[in-house]
């Protein structure tokens, strides 16, 4: 009986998903972006926090415990949440989501005990949400060789691996299409040839249609993120394959690969994401005190201008749309 109900629940919830996704879009008004910052040259710690484009409204969204790092956020399409993944040291992370303001903090991932780690129960990675708000994806492991892409619901019920785990292979990042209907995802080689290679990917929800988007050559990854258009994925080149990490666009299907970027030799770069208007992408660079800062740009790469200017180290930015 509670395999029958479990069917019941993923088939339900993937049929939301694909009858919301005509009316739902991540494009709309540009809102605030979403990054996290890290407490400490250890980056063991760190928390969410939101601010304006124009730098102004900066905001703490979560207050982790010591010794705990809050990682990754990524905007629900209306604005109403943000699911990220909370780690803390010696044990497993596990994915969440809070309201802006700071308030309903809920545990997605399945329960844990303290100071646990897989294959005791799931170690988790970078979270994000459907166009229609009401799944999550994110990468698990549960020991072994590698992890799997799974899909659930935002109570963390309805779980379905839409691309299993295989030895050697490490799968992370996993980002919804503006239809629902497809994930792109970043593949680490850590067993397999290209050792320590790093690519994008792009596969169905329903596990079909797998194919690599983006050369061994690029080390292509870090959060990829969909234009809200759907025809272009944001990207960083991987400075273990390149001299220089640069910001690169390309479409799903593996044509049109742009360089947005030029960046001097030695900057640090991080993830990137469109704005939900598509004129603009935000971005992490070497800024103050040579540590990263958020930035902001054109979507062709012009007109670049900061963001925030701290000492400490901001990375991992969302780019929300207005509520």
């Amino acid at each position: 009986m509670r395999t029958i109900v479990v069917i019941l629940t993923v088939a339900a919830a993937l049929a939301a998903a694909a009858a919301d996704a005509s009316v739902a879009t991540f494009g709309g008004k540009n809102g605030p972006i979403a990054f996290r910052r890290y407490f400490g040259n250890d980056q063991n710690a760190g928390a969410v926090f939101t601010i304006g484009a124009d730098g102004k409204g900066e905001r703490q969204v979560t207050h982790p415990p010591a010794r705990t790092l809050d990682d990754q956020p990524d905007w629900a399409p209306d604005g109403s949440l943000l699911v990220f993944v909370r780690c803390t040291q010696n044990a497993a992370c596990g994915v969440y989501t809070i309201r802006p303001d700071g308030t309903h903090l809920t545990k997605v991932s399945p329960p844990c005990p303290a100071g646990a780690r897989a294959p005791q129960c799931e170690d988790d990675t970078t979270a994000s949400f459907s166009p229609n708000g009401q799944l999550i994806a994110y990468g698990s492991y549960t020991g072994g060789d590698g992890n799997g892409l799974v899909v659930v619901n935002r109570r963390g019920l309805g779980r379905r691996t839409v691309v299993p785990r295989r030895g050697g292979i490490e799968l992370i990042d996993p980002q919804f299409s503006h239809d629902g209907k497809q994930l792109a995802f970043v593949q680490h080689n850590f067993g397999v040839k290209p050792k320590e290679g790093f690519a994008i990917f792009v596969v169905g929800l329903d596990g079909n249609g797998l194919r690599k988007v983006t050369p061994w050559t690029l080390g292509a990854g870090d959060n990829p993120d969909w234009s809200p258009d759907g025809k272009w994925l944001l990207f960083r080149s991987d400075t273990r394959r390149v001299r220089q990490s640069q910001i690169y666009r390309v479409h799903p299907d593996g044509s049109g690969l742009t360089r947005l970027t030029l960046f001097k030799s030695g900057t640090w770069v991080g993830s990137s994401s469109f704005s939900p208007n598509g004129r603009w992408i935000v971005y992490s660079a070497t800024g103050t005190n040579g540590k990263p800062d958020l930035f902001v740009m054109r979507a062709d790469g012009s007109g670049a201008r900061r963001v925030t200017r701290t000492p400490e180290w901001d990375s991992a930015a969302d780019w929300g749309r207005a509520r």
